[in-house]
């Protein structure tokens, strides 16, 4: 099979357009990460509201404790005065029930608005974190062509004195931007000379090379990355046939 080497290819000059084109998409990068800043932002602010939810709930908890502690020692009060009052004893007695029945009432609605509470926290959290863990994959696709373009750039950049400086440039520009996506979480895919992994890779070709093993990876076309063990983007990999 024949495929596209650009070491195969004259030596050519970056012109002052595709500079200029560099360093729009430079500007354009630095604008998305502004807007997705803001996105995070807003993830913030929706996250102080549900915590405020929960304040409110807890309070809310707080006061039907206080009840159920009022009640207690309103029982205690009547209990008291019965132990004094003896003409009244019966009566206390007899009302002394009802009053443990409040408390046994209000007990369960406690033991149930706390359950409930649990539970309501708890689905918060996770589905707060399942949003916000979404949001991030779906910025970081959106930013890896950038890295792609940066890789291209660099792979395609013709030699020569007057161009390594600009490559340099970009050379750098590609490392920032890639320690940025690592204090994501995000990693590159090592596929070069690995074995084939559909969960990774994407074969667009193959390539004759006896020296290898059927079905190894002997060209990275595009890098590939994960995002906490997640697929991010699969390897454009050419590989050995396989069969």
């Amino acid at each position: 099979m024949s495929y596209y080497d650009p070491r195969n290819q004259p030596p050519h000059r970056l012109t002052v357009s595709q500079i200029k084109q560099i360093e729009a998409s430079l500007l354009k990068l630095e604008r998305e990460v502004a807007q997705w800043k803001e996105i995070a932002r807003k993830c913030e602010a929706t996250a102080e509201e549900e915590h405020h939810r929960m304040t409110q709930l807890e309070e809310r908890l707080q006061e039907q404790q206080n009840t159920a502690l009022q009640a207690r020692e309103q029982a205690a009060e009547w209990q008291a005065k019965a132990e004094q009052l003896q003409p009244a004893l019966r009566e206390r007695e007899q009302a002394l029930p009802a009053v443990e029945g409040k408390v046994a009432q209000m007990e369960d609605r406690l033991a149930r608005a706390q359950a409930d509470y649990d539970n309501s926290k708890k689905r918060l959290e996770r589905r707060f974190a399942i949003q916000a863990d979404q949001k991030i994959m779906e910025f970081l696709r959106d930013i890896l062509p950038v890295m792609d373009n940066l890789d291209r750039t660099i792979q395609h950049a013709p030699t020569g004195t007057n161009n390594e400086e600009t490559l340099d440039g970009v050379k750098i520009t590609r490392q920032l931007f890639l320690s940025a996506l690592d204090s994501y979480g995000v990693q590159p895919i090592d596929a070069l000379k690995q074995p084939f992994d559909p969960a990774y890779h994407e074969a667009v070709g193959t390539v004759n090379d006896p020296a290898l093993p059927p079905g190894t990876v002997v060209e990275v076309e595009q890098s590939g990355y994960t995002y906490r063990e997640k697929l991010l983007q699969p390897a454009r990999v050419l590989i050995t046939p396989i069969g």
